[in-house]
């Protein structure tokens, strides 16, 4: 719902019990079109009983997120924007919420000091966490800090980034073991003016996909760089598209559901006999349609759980640009 401050004001005061509610979402807006701090700052004060937490927009000031510690015993779902996430202020909250499940966080988040939070709120022991979000639009993960998640919070059975940087990264030489992640989740991994290397992102999906045993829902999206006007008309052309390599035929066999997009496939870059459990499959600009329905007759001869109707092959012809 939308509201200013007074409609707010107006919502937390008919409420009969504001120790009852347990979940808040917050957008606070911009200098265009907000809640002041003090407004913010009001109503996280006057909710002491908050299990899922999530903060959005500049107004959430960092002295917003001070009033947060005292509260965030109860806290298993804890959402903080680029915009409202402050370190120091950030890392009270996590040393506060020894029973987070649920942590959505910007892409360049200290993880390292993340976990250490979490597992001084819990005494020494293992953070909670069994769901990771990274989905702000305009940073990106370094694969150093992805190689260790797996260490760092080994309940983690959800894994959902926006954007990993392969761009100018070195790779980890390999990724802590994610034994329990279930679903994994990357919508981007080529750079704003151009496409990652076949060689940079056949290594890091080898990498990951050997460290995910146990895998159900795969989606990679290598996505597609820009192109301004200007670039348009001095004749700058699309990148080709980074080939997979093999690097998918070491998918586990608990594999259920897998979504490409933005690659070049060929025919033997996955082994459909590995794939006994897959029940979706979905390939999205990736590559030649010929190659992709002879991918897509190797799925349905060997995936018995598979019906025609769940494997789309789809192309998307120029860039997203619109030339």
């Amino acid at each position: 719902m939308y509201a200013n401050s007074e409609g707010l004001a107006r919502l937390i005061n008919w409420m009969p019990s504001l120790e009852a509610v347990r979940t808040l979402s917050l957008q606070a807006g911009d200098k265009h079109l907000h809640f002041p701090p003090d407004v913010v700052k009001r109503v996280l004060m006057q909710l002491p009983g908050l299990t899922s937490l999530a903060l959005d927009g500049k107004k959430v000031t960092a002295a917003c997120l001070k009033l947060v510690p005292p509260r965030a015993g109860a806290l298993k779902e804890l959402s903080l924007s680029a915009d409202s996430y402050h370190p120091e202020e950030a890392k009270l909250v996590l040393r506060s919420a020894p029973n987070l499940e649920r942590l959505a966080l910007p892409a360049y988040s200290d993880m390292t000091m993340a976990c250490n939070a979490l597992q001084l709120s819990r005494g020494g022991g293992e953070p909670l966490v069994t769901e990771l979000i990274f989905k702000d639009h305009w940073s990106s993960m370094s694969p150093s800090t992805f190689s260790q998640l797996g260490d760092q919070f080994p309940e983690l059975s959800t894994l959902d980034v926006h954007r990993v940087g392969l761009s100018s990264s070195i790779l980890a030489a390999a990724f802590a073991p994610m034994p329990r992640v279930r679903v994994l989740k990357i919508s981007k991994l080529c750079g704003y003016d151009g496409h990652v290397t076949t060689a940079k992102f056949t290594d890091f999906l080898s990498l990951l996909v050997a460290a995910c045993p146990q895998l159900e829902e795969l989606a990679v999206k290598h996505g597609v760089h820009h192109i301004s006007g200007r670039e348009h008309k001095a004749g700058k052309t699309q990148d080709p598209f980074p080939a997979a390599q093999g690097c998918f035929l070491q998918l586990p066999p608990s594999l259920r559901t897998l979504d490409l997009q933005d690659m070049r496939l060929e025919p033997d870059d996955i082994d459909a006999s590995m794939l006994p459990n897959l029940k979706r499959a979905k390939f999205t600009n990736c590559g030649q349609v010929a190659k992709l329905e002879e991918i897509k007759r190797g799925l349905l001869t060997h995936c018995k759980r598979l019906q025609p109707s769940e494997v789309t092959v789809s192309e998307k012809v120029g860039s997203y640009f619109g030339y």
